[in-house]
């Protein structure tokens, strides 16, 4: 990761659009803010090592968590994710210490509850929407259309896969 860092602020510029944008995308076009956080990371950055496992492993935490609209936004779920199949902890050294690991994390996570006055689902929902709309509904798919919730999702999974890039180009992953 350190090849990341000796680029020059234009380039690295560049790297983090380029993964707001790509997360941006899937998500307008296929939803799962868990999965397209992931896939803007592992296609800018592969050598974060996220896989194809971990990508259909994140599927069911999208929309707080099995689309319940109650747990963890799955953007920031998927950028947690990134963050620790690079620097966590493995099942082969348990003792080992991983606190950098949460350290990152909260980097992330931070910025995210500043910006969304929370980190659950509904509170990205009613920071941008000013409600919750449970797009499992007919009523609440056409409010969460109405209030173009598609767009605000794709924003959230920008800006969640955005501070991952930054802590690499960084040098803090």
């Amino acid at each position: 990761m350190e090849k990341y860092v000796k680029l020059s602020d234009a380039e690295k510029q560049a790297l983090i659009d380029k993964v707001k944008q790509i997360g941006h995308d899937t998500e307008t076009a296929y939803g799962s803010c868990a999965q397209s956080c992931l896939d803007a990371l592992m296609k800018v950055f592969p050598e974060l090592g996220i896989t194809d496992e971990l990508f259909t492993a994140s599927y069911g935490l999208a929309g707080g968590c099995g689309c319940s609209l109650t747990g963890t936004c799955g953007a920031l779920n998927g950028a947690a994710l990134a963050i620790s199949v690079y620097c966590g902890r493995n099942g082969k050294d348990m003792d080992g210490d991983y606190g950098a690991c949460y350290e990152a994390i909260r980097k992330v996570v931070e910025p995210f509850k500043e910006k969304y006055n929370g980190v659950l689902c509904p509170d990205v929902m009613k920071a941008t929407m000013g409600d919750v709309y449970d797009f499992k509904t007919d009523e609440g798919d056409k409010l969460y259309g109405e209030h173009d919730g598609t767009e605000h999702c794709s924003q959230a999974v920008a800006f969640a896969a955005s501070k991952v890039a930054e802590l690499i180009v960084n040098g803090e992953l």
